[in-house]
């Protein structure tokens, strides 16, 4: 009997425990009801907010208190509080019970908080808010429809213990409009869909649904600082529309009304670069995680000072590029811009920046002003666009530049000083960081009137570099350069760098076309290798131009070199095709290498080049040309498999000093045609000139071969190889300071009268056989001053060359040869 009594008691027990451990007080919701209802699921309340102010408090019954949300669409009304979810102090559980909306079982997805009636009057609404209070759980159910204004989905402020389970946001826009939801115009342009803030801790945010938001600067989940203890886990989203990537410039824009959007562009570059992309509801402000493009429409924009990028752009590894419209061609003039040391675009410690598609133009220096060394800058220095700083991944493509000059005055624009600067591309690395990767292509740059400086310019720290496909004409000054050891970099108070990082390297000068490159005070080159290291040039076309490419290294006490150039063609400059080495006295360019160029037709005669070059190089006669290349401080170097063609017969000039010098395989054709008529000097005592009895003038390929080394193997001249025993390899300028006079095999005999030279100058020319000479007139530098070539019958021959002395020859000992047979010659 007592044990029937035990299992009795147990039975009963075992059937009250799990009520008690799984107490819960219950109560109901349906929105179709037609009465306010008292809550039970027979006479459910009719409104959330009836449950809210009628659910007996979780901390006033000790157990957790469950309130059943059947499906429907409950409408916030922000006029009627029985519509409203608003759950503070003790309407929230304690102790470990929960105070739970619910979506009713199976109904799940379908009760639809419905925020569509919303605004911002005058505060920020929310759908629902959980205020200074704690335990409280949603489950199951959707906000939706908070449209056209800025807000919140939940707010949870001051709450712990929190749970907020397989709920759905969805349709939650700031902005209805699919375009302009993309370009919020202000910090207040937001909805978090879950907004936690204050001293918060303890959340759970698990399996819920984001979809078809529009949220601009919110975020799905933001989370304030001084919150702990939130956890996400099982989350998905689908169709969230984020800021937009594209934004607009345009004329007819508005920088206050604007937004950036196609339909709704702003005025101004600057206020899209300032705008564009970033959040400034961060601090400090932040980057979209996506590219931005500003797109300019047509017409010409006329910023009224810089258009400044700083170290934000590009920061978060995302492109920012200011391009054209696709099929439009705005463009962007500096006449406006009056600040000193201002440019059009300045890049200033960006990284992944692009400039493309522009037309550049009409930005001019304050020439007015007085030089302060040691700057560039304390003068007025201006470009079209210039990077500087920590700045990497910038490309520069598809630009016009054009009609920049350092002073309009035309008269000044010839005699500009080292103080007047104004150039269309100018990377310039002020730091000990590098600028890298740096790509300028395809952009035609011309009309510019830079000074001192040069139309492309990479100068100072800057590591990996590429200059290609780009069209630069007509600019009074250098084309392109690579530059390097400059002291005023490293001088000027506002730049960091110091000399060891002060030149540009590891760079590609590649397929550019440049003409017309003419100073107005010295040679100047196409492209230019000056100071700066490991720079190979390659595929170029450099015409027109004072120089068609030097590698040097103008400054003191310095090296630089380990340049290729290769596959290039240099032709018809003013001066020589192609310098090499350093005009500095105490500076070098060393390990080097040209192979595979094409160096021809230089020294060309064209009235109009010459007078953009102010007269100051080139010649307008054919005595007046010199040498196809000048060589000067170079060691351990290479020049070879090279096409040298002359339109005179003088070939290369070494200058100064050299050493460690190969130069072979190449072929050289001087205009005669005949390695025996071919001339070479060479500077012996290293004071940058050539003259006799000093220096050598060789009169022959073979004879310049022998005695410098240079060219021996596999080089050819007019067709003919070295050969060590040919015409001239005697040391010619003895033979040529004591008149003595090679006695070749047709035993040919020349004499002339008077020497010195009145004005007529009377040659007697006996030949045994019949044969063609070549004769010239050359000075002790070995330009050749007077050139014909005559087919003479056997027997004596009486010549007259007039007013020789009247051919703008100076006053001095010459050399005429006719034939293989030398005179010297003296101009009183």
């Amino acid at each position: 009997m007592k044990l029937k009594l035990y299992y009795l008691l147990l039975a009963i027990a075992m059937a009250i425990f799990p009520r008690l451990l799984s107490a819960q007080n219950l109560y109901y919701v349906d929105v179709t009801h037609p009465t306010i209802g008292s809550g039970t699921s027979v006479d459910p309340y009719n409104s959330i907010g009836r449950a809210l102010n009628n659910v007996p408090f979780v901390n006033g019954t000790g157990v957790d208190a469950v309130v059943y949300i059947k499906r429907g669409t409950y409408t916030i009304n922000p006029a009627d509080q029985t519509t409203q979810i608003y759950i503070t102090g003790a309407r929230g559980g304690s102790a470990g019970k929960y105070f739970t909306l619910k979506a009713y079982p199976g109904d799940e997805g379908l009760v639809i908080i419905n925020g569509s009636s919303l605004t911002t009057n005058p505060f920020f609404p929310y759908m629902a808010a959980i205020v200074s209070t704690s335990y409280v759980k949603f489950e199951g159910l959707t906000f939706a429809n908070l449209g056209n204004t800025s807000g919140y989905g939940i707010l949870a402020q001051n709450v712990d213990n929190i749970e907020i389970k397989n709920c759905t946001f969805s349709n939650l826009k700031w902005d209805t409009d699919s375009v302009q939801s993309k370009y919020p115009i202000s910090t207040s342009n937001f909805i978090n869909a879950i907004d936690i803030s204050g001293t918060t801790s303890s959340i759970s945010l698990i399996g819920n649904v984001f979809q078809n938001l529009a949220l601009a600067w919110g975020e799905t989940v933001k989370i304030a600082a001084g919150s702990t203890g939130i956890t996400q886990t099982g989350s998905t989203y689908s169709n969230l529309i984020g800021i937009a990537s594209d934004y607009y410039v345009s004329l007819s824009g508005n920088d206050t009304t604007g937004n950036g959007s196609i339909t709704k562009p702003w005025k101004t570059i600057n206020k899209a670069i300032n705008t564009a992309g970033i959040n400034y509801t961060t601090s400090p402000a932040s980057l979209i995680n996506a590219p931005v493009n500003i797109y300019l429409r047509s017409g010409t924009h006329k910023p009224a000072g810089t258009i400044f990028i700083n170290e934000l752009r590009g920061s978060n590894n995302n492109w920012f590029k200011i391009k054209n419209y696709p099929g439009e061609h705005p463009t962007v003039s500096g006449e406006n811009i009056t600040a000193k040391f201002s440019s059009i675009f300045a890049i200033a410690g960006g990284k992944n920046v692009a400039i493309e598609g522009l037309k550049i133009t009409k930005l001019t220096n304050d020439s007015t002003l007085t030089n302060q060394p040691p700057s560039i800058g304390t003068k007025d220095s201006r470009f079209g666009i210039i990077v500087s700083g920590k700045s990497a991944n910038i490309v520069i493509r598809k630009n016009e530049i054009f009609d920049l000059a350092w002073t309009r005055n035309t008269v000044k624009q010839k005699f500009p000083t080292a103080f007047d600067n104004l150039g269309a591309i100018m990377i310039l690395g002020t730091t000990d960081t590098s600028i890298r990767n740096v790509v300028i292509d395809s952009n035609t740059v011309y009309e510019i009137v830079p000074g001192f400086t040069e139309a492309i310019t990479v100068n100072g720290n800057v590591d990996s570099f590429s200059i290609s496909s780009n069209l630069v004409f007509d600019i009074a000054n250098i084309g392109i350069v690579a530059a390097g050891n400059y002291p005023w970099v490293v001088d000027d108070p506002n730049y960091t760098v110091t000399a060891p990082n002060n030149n540009a390297k590891n760079g590609r000068i590649v397929n550019n076309t440049v003409y017309r490159c003419l100073s107005p005070i010295a040679v100047s080159a196409g492209i230019y290798l000056d100071g700066s290291r490991n720079v190979v040039v390659e595929d170029n076309l450099s015409y027109w131009n004072g120089a068609g490419c030097s590698v040097g290294n103008e400054q003191y006490n310095s090296t630089s070199g380990g340049h290729t150039i290769r596959n290039n063609v240099f032709k018809e400059n003013l001066s020589s095709g192609f310098y090499y080495g350093s005009i500095n006295t105490t500076s070098w360019v060393e390990d080097c290498v040209v192979k595979w160029n094409t160096i021809k037709h230089n020294f060309r005669i064209d009235t109009v080049l010459y007078n953009k070059a102010n007269g100051q190089y080139g010649t307008l006669s054919p005595g007046g040309r010199y040498v196809e290349i000048q060589v000067y401080r170079l060691r351990n170097s290479s020049f070879f498999e090279n096409e040298i063609t002359s339109n005179s017969n003088i070939m290369t000039g070494f200058f100064r000093t050299q050493s460690g010098l190969s130069f072979y395989d190449n072929e050289y054709y001087p205009v005669s045609d005949d390695a025996c008529n071919a001339l070479f000097v060479q500077d012996m005592n290293n004071d940058g000139a050539v003259g006799l009895p000093q220096d050598s003038i060789y009169f022959s390929f073979h004879g310049y071969a022998k005695y410098t080394g240079y060219d021996q193997d596999g080089s050819s001249c007019a067709g003919d190889i070295y050969d060590p025993n040919g015409c001239g390899t005697f040391l010619l300028s003895e033979e040529l300071m004591t008149a003595k006079i090679e006695t070749p095999s047709s035993d040919l005999k020349i004499s002339v009268y008077p020497n010195p030279v009145v004005s007529d100058l009377y040659v007697n020319i006996s030949l045994p056989a019949s044969e063609t000479l070549n004769i010239q007139l050359v000075d002790v530098s070995g330009q050749t001053w007077l050139q014909q070539t005559r087919k003479l019958e056997k027997g004596t021959h009486h010549m007259k060359l007039t007013n020789v002395k009247d051919k703008h020859l100076a006053a001095g000992i010459y050399f005429l040869r006719v034939g293989k047979k030398v005179v010297k010659l003296i101009i009183p």
